[in-house]
Parts: C-alpha cells; sequence; structure tokens
C-alpha cells in the first residue's frame, strides 16, 4: 500500500467489499475480473492453475467485448505469457514485440497485457490477465494495483477452499 498513490485507495476499498459480497470460488474470481474492468482495461480474465505437472492453466472467468472473450484462449500455453506467470511467481507486461506475450496482443486485438499471478503463502492460485487496447498503457502503478488485488482474491479464496 505504501507505493500506491491514496487515490487508488477507494477503489481497494470498493473491490474489497464487493469480494466479501461474492459468494463460492467462481463469484470471487468474476468479482475481481469485474472490478478489474472498472478500472480502465478493455479486457480482463482470471486463469486457475489446475497443475503444475502437466502445466494446465484454464480459464475461469472474463470479461470484456463478446469477440474479444470468444478469441481468448481457453486454457494457456506453455509458451505464453500466462504460463511464465504462473511458473515463475512473478508479474509481467508484454506487448506486440514481446515474447513471450499473450495471443490477444499477438494477433491485435490488444496493444497491451499485464499477467500478476494469484498466490496466498507462496501456494500459486492462478493468474489474472488485464488488457488494454492501446500499446504501452500499463503502467508499474497499474501492476501494483492488480497486485494487491490478486493478493486479496488469493486470501479470499484459500478460505473458501479450506472450507
Amino acid at each position: 500500500l505504501e507505493t500506491l498513490r491514496a487515490d487508488s485507495l477507494p477503489a481497494v476499498r470498493d473491490f474489497a467489499k464487493q469480494l466479501r459480497k461474492a459468494t463460492g470460488e467462481y463469484g470471487k474470481q468474476q468479482a475481481t475480473v469485474t472490478a478489474c474492468m472498472d478500472m480502465d482495461y478493455d479486457y480482463v480474465a482470471f486463469y486457475r492453475l489446475e497443475s503444475q505437472a502437466p502445466l494446465r492453466i484454464t480459464l475461469k472467468a472474463q470479461d470484456g467485448p463478446p469477440n474479444v472473450q470468444s478469441m481468448a484462449p481457453k486454457q494457456a500455453s506453455p509458451s505464453d505469457i500466462i504460463a511464465s506467470v504462473a511458473q515463475s511467481g512473478h508479474s509481467r507486461i508484454g506487448g506486440p514485440d514481446d515474447e513471450p506475450t499473450h495471443v490477444l496482443v499477438k494477433h491485435g486485438q490488444m496493444g497491451a497485457v499485464v499477467c500478476v499471478p494469484v498466490m496466498v503463502s507462496g501456494n500459486r492460485y492462478g493468474v489474472l490477465v488485464a488488457c488494454r487496447q492501446a500499446a504501452n498503457a500499463i503502467s508499474q502503478e497499474n501492476v501494483l494495483m492488480l497486485e494487491l488485488i490478486s493478493s486479496q482474491l488469493a486470501a479470499a479464496v484459500s478460505k473458501e477452499i479450506i472450507r
């Protein structure tokens, strides 16, 4: 929180309220995706890490234009940015000239992508993916905000899974 601007805190508080109201694992995933869309992203998705070996990462929640949603991969590819973030546990920003990148960016549907790991206590749960149409439209501050949101999702979902 110390690294985020003070004007971003109301959005974090609003998200925390939405997350508390959401029911079930899917409800919390969808609330997270919706909250990120409210932060001026053009497409947002959550991919659940189903297994590390073999690597299987599955699309569970998404929001954005219907044509973009239909183009989004239902499973992450071992060579894409989603798999890279799931394996490394480190956030990454990607553009059209980066490798790895997201298929929506590679095919020109979006100009920039950020992938953030969703982890709690070192356990990887999934990857939050957010895209903007304009290239270079994702800043390090955007990454920090998404990391905060992803940690809240991880904590909330870990309580759901334990029940």
